[in-house]
């Protein structure tokens, strides 16, 4: 922890260099003394500050850690004086974004042993993955030429979720049934051997209530069965360069994060993908952190041929499958359209220009064997999905 120069201090020995060279040429003696206190304040400035031997600690709390776009979020700091003299007032910066923001606050006097505490909202108007930190604690002289700091609480880091709406998940279908062309969802996915009991939660459906558990522990307790393999939902991203313009992504990572977590939600087993080559896969809760970071810092990615990525869904994919685009060519719906033989259901969340603030030129474009939901200005995502879940769970066909 040495002293250092402030812009203020440089300036000040540049104007002190600079007196001395016209006293020199001009010969007045006064500009040497003055250049000479000038000089003088910057060793005083920095005797002072070698005395101002900062032991401090300190640590940052982020509440929470992760949080969904526009949701309240701070970081809380807590500051301990560790040396044996009180502290002069200190200026405190902790950078957010490896220092594109900061967030800064003075610190009053510690005494010995003294703590101080101070918060600031963290923002998170809009999604990624963030730094918080390091925090630096600094002092200046009189004439702010010097300043001592230290730097502390080192990195944290802070993940802003895309943002989530409400919405009804993926029906269940098995991969029978989808291998036998059937185009009708499930009412109530459930699975196939009793597995065991958990306690109720908000949102559980009540026909699973176990009732002679619940009366034994006073609890609501819930029938938890195995579910099998062949119930397993796809999510697929598109996140092909030449198919996203201006804010398209955006709203198809808000998307694949609603899908995400109404399936995750309801302890559905997912299977997560991009045309990038991601693969995550989920039972329940289980990965759900992991998929959606990964579309925190979603970006267009480098892709594989969409032939391959067509052949590696019918060869692998399970369960319904709901595919993301936005600007693809129609050959696309159609490839999309032609894993209804192998997958059963397949719904196509198709994103209009309009949905991210451009004019819609073209037609609705239409996937035979799929359901296309088309995502635009008069048609909002969450009221086109919910109505396509529906319809299905009713039982109707599904038309391109």
């Amino acid at each position: 922890m040495r002293p250092s120069l402030t812009n203020r201090g440089w300036s000040l020995c540049g104007a002190a260099a600079a007196l001395l060279v016209g006293a020199r040429v001009l010969g007045v003696e006064e500009l040497a003394m003055l250049a000479a206190a000038c000089f003088m304040v910057v060793v005083v400035a920095f005797i002072k500050g070698r005395r101002h031997a900062l032991r401090l600690s300190a640590e940052r709390v982020l509440r929470p850690t992760r949080a969904e776009a526009g949701e309240a979020a701070r970081a809380d700091l807590t500051l301990m004086n560790l040396g044996r003299r009180s502290t002069p007032v200190l200026a405190a910066v902790d950078s957010f974004d490896t220092g594109r923001r900061v967030a800064r606050f003075l610190v009053p006097p510690l005494a010995p042993g003294e703590t101080a505490d101070a918060a600031y909202r963290l923002p998170t108007t809009r999604r990624g993955i963030y730094t918080v930190g390091p925090l630096r604690l600094s002092v200046h002289d009189a004439f702010g030429v010097i300043e001592t700091g230290i730097t502390l609480a080192g990195e944290d880091k802070f993940v802003v979720y895309p943002k989530v709406e409400d919405v009804l998940p993926l029906p269940g279908a098995a991969s029978r049934e989808a291998r036998m062309g059937a185009m009708q969802a499930s009412r109530v996915p459930v699975g196939l051997d009793f597995f065991g009991l958990r306690e109720y939660e908000v949102g559980d459906d009540l026909r699973r209530v176990h009732w002679r558990s619940t009366a034994r522990t006073g609890e609501l307790m819930l029938r938890q069965d195995e579910m099998p393999w062949e119930a397993r939902s796809t999510i697929l991203l598109d996140t092909r360069p030449s198919t996203h313009h201006g804010d398209s992504l955006e709203r198809a990572v808000e998307i694949a994060a609603s899908l995400a977590t109404a399936m995750c939600r309801g302890r559905r087993q997912v299977r997560f993908m991009t045309t990038g080559g991601v693969d995550i896969r989920s039972s329940g809760g289980d990965r759900y952190p992991q998929i959606m970071e990964y579309l925190a810092g979603a970006s267009v990615e480098t892709y594989v041929r969409w032939d391959q990525v067509m052949e590696g869904l019918r060869r692998t994919a399970e369960g319904p499958l709901a595919a993301i685009v936005a600007d693809v060519e129609r050959t696309d719906f159609v490839a999309l359209g032609a894993l209804r033989a192998r997958l059963g259901l397949i719904f196509v969340c198709a994103i209009r220009p309009s949905a991210y603030g451009e004019v819609d030129v073209n037609p609705v474009p239409t996937a035979p064997g799929a359901l296309v939901v088309p995502v635009s200005s008069a048609s909002p995502f969450k009221s086109a999905w919910n109505q396509a879940m529906v319809t299905c769970q009713r039982g109707a066909p599904v038309r391109s």
